[in-house]
This record gives C-alpha cells, sequence and structure tokens, in this order.
C-alpha cells in the first residue's frame, strides 16, 4: 500500500487497497517513505494562520498533573471582537486557572491558550464516555456565551 497527495487529500492505493481510497486524516508524508499523522480532517483548527488540532490540545492538558479531565472547544460564532477564541472545560479539583494556564502555557502556542478556561466538577460525557460536540456548544452557551455579551 501506498499513500499519495493532491492538494491537501491523501489517498491510499494499491496493495489490498481497491482503488483510490480518500483518507479524513491529515497526513504529511516524509521523504524516507515514514508519515506523521497530523490529526483529522474535522479535528483541525485554525486561528491567527496557525494550526493544530483539538486532540493534541486535549492531550496536552490533560496530561498536566490534577488534571482529571478536559476539553477544549471551538465555538461556531466568533467573540465580540470578531476573533474567534478557544475555551477550555476543566475538572481539576484543587487547581485554580492561574495555575493550569501557566502549566499549558510551556506545552502549546499561546495562540491557542484558551481564553476562557472553565473549571467545572464534570464534563458532560454521554453513557459511552463520549463527549459530543452539542453537549459541549450547550455547555459554551450555559457558561460563557452570555457573560461575552
Amino acid at each position: 500500500m501506498r499513500l499519495e497527495q493532491a492538494d491537501e487529500q491523501t489517498i491510499a492505493c494499491g496493495g489490498h487497497v481497491e482503488g483510490h481510497v480518500p483518507l479524513s486524516d491529515v497526513i504529511e508524508i516524509l521523504p524516507d517513505g515514514r508519515f506523521l499523522l497530523h490529526g483529522r480532517h474535522a479535528d483541525l483548527i485554525n486561528i491567527a494562520g496557525k494550526r493544530t488540532s483539538l486532540a493534541y490540545l486535549n492531550h496536552q492538558i490533560a496530561a498536566i498533573p490534577g488534571v482529571i479531565d478536559a476539553a477544549f472547544f471551538l465555538p461556531d460564532s466568533e467573540a465580540v471582537d470578531g476573533i474567534t477564541r478557544l475555551c477550555a472545560f476543566v475538572v481539576a479539583p484543587g487547581m485554580n486557572s492561574r495555575q493550569l494556564l501557566a502549566e499549558l502555557r510551556p506545552r502549546i502556542d499561546s495562540i491557542f491558550l484558551p481564553r476562557p478556561l472553565v473549571l467545572l466538577d464534570q464534563l458532560p460525557r454521554n453513557a459511552t464516555g463520549k463527549l459530543p460536540r452539542n453537549h459541549l456548544q450547550v455547555l459554551f452557551a450555559e457558561k460563557v456565551a452570555h457573560v461575552e455579551r
């Protein structure tokens, strides 16, 4: 099997793959035949010309000692000042926003620091442990959106 790229689309073909199969992943093909998986197209965010994935950001914040659960969220609408800002919902008993941001700052580019960072007792996970986007949207509306106006 091999990977080919056309524009920003990666295609798997050859070997056991029948035909040319477009992938939903963002993949960087390296010169030595290896590749880097950067995330899924639906997971990538672009702020001020810089790109990262929500999965990467979630991994970085969850790796902070004391964080039990966390999720970054990019709202559908722009903030009042016309700039889209990332939000993070975090379960970290005994920690405050300032401590969390100090731990997060060396791990990620400052453009991706959450504004705001909302501390919660728990995240609204469903019965299977997933965190549906619509649950985060409701949480954002309850905890953040009404404050920005």
